[in-house]
């Protein structure tokens, strides 16, 4: 998955998506979310939320309904 991928210069990212690390960069936010609310950071709280939010619906495009499970995209 990630020998070979092909590199965006401009955005100096590579051009894949990755189901497990989308997926954990979502649990990550939601985890890092409840912390904030703790902390009392209702503004950072509801960043992290919005951004687990944006992860979990890209998610959904790296649905595959023939084999029946998420993806990775190359």
């Amino acid at each position: 998955m990630h020998d070979g991928p092909i590199y965006d210069n401009k955005s100096g990212h590579l051009v894949i998506a990755d189901v497990g690390l989308i997926s954990e960069y979502a649990a990550d936010c939601d985890a890092l979310a409840v912390i904030a609310k703790i902390l009392g950071r209702s503004a950072e709280q509801k960043e992290l939320e919005d951004r687990a939010e944006v992860y979990r619906k890209s998610l959904q495009s790296l649905w595959d309904e023939k084999a029946g499970i998420f993806l990775n995209k190359d």
